[in-house]
């Protein structure tokens, strides 16, 4: 399949695709890390977000909402035998236990967990505690090397108040992605992301000196990645997704 884009020498590539029709044709055991940020909590109808409702149908019709419940078996073939999966999903139990089990299909063990606190949570609908936390369950298979170069011990939370444009219905700041694959990936590593969005994982990638492979089926989100990539633009504190 012909990338969207594709910088050799930075060793960027970017489809505008369906992640089931391009994960088969990635080489086999080169992934060192599989982040990615599946689709999840956008449903058909309203979304209360930056304190007012949004009309969220029209996500549907551009397939933000689909997700192929096997995406980790076809990618599972081009991670490495020692290599980390993360996954950001919400911050309850229950959707830890969820990205454990699938995990645990494919040889991987829980490693850790990594926190995105939001300062100021979008309120609910209904009477309950806020959802001021989002999480990337970590996991590993084999003992890959953890590599972040300011020693052994990095905070696993980044702190953010959301604001400014979103480019995205999911916002994960460039900042917080940037821990994790510094810390997990080394120089001239191999990054897999089957759910793209708007790119932040990519430009924290293409920051880092590390590879990277993403997979993004709405082509607004490829150009807005491929702008990000050619403008650089630092974001440490609530940039979109």
């Amino acid at each position: 399949m012909t990338p969207y884009y594709e910088d050799a020498d930075a060793g960027i590539t970017i489809y505008h695709a369906r992640c089931e029709d391009v994960l088969p044709s990635i080489d086999p055991a080169t992934v060192d890390l599989l982040l990615t940020d599946p689709p999840y909590g956008i449903e058909r109808g309203k979304s209360l977000r930056s304190r007012e409702v949004r009309d969220v149908n029209h996500l549907d019709g551009l397939g933000w909402n689909d997700k192929p419940s096997d995406w980790l078996r076809i990618a599972e073939p081009a991670m490495k035998t020692e290599a980390w999966l993360g996954e950001w999903s919400g911050a309850a139990p229950v959707e830890a236990h969820r990205c454990l089990e699938s995990a645990k299909r494919f040889g991987f063990s829980s490693y850790h967990t990594f926190m995105l606190v939001k300062r100021n949570p979008p309120p609910g609908l209904n009477p309950t505690f806020t959802s001021s936390l989002e999480a990337c369950w970590l996991f590993r298979r084999g003992r890959p090397k953890f590599q972040h170069p300011r020693g052994t011990m990095v905070p696993n939370w980044y702190s953010v108040t959301l604001g400014g444009p979103r480019l995205h219905p999911a916002q994960k700041p460039l900042g917080a992605v940037r821990v994790i694959v510094e810390a997990l990936v080394p120089r001239d590593g191999l990054v897999l992301d089957p759910f793209m969005g708007s790119g932040p994982i990519a430009q924290a990638c293409h920051e880092l000196g590390r590879r990277y492979i993403g997979i993004e089926l709405v082509e607004d989100y490829c150009r807005i990645a491929v702008s990000r990539l050619s403008q650089q633009t630092l974001d440490l504190t609530g940039g979109p997704a």
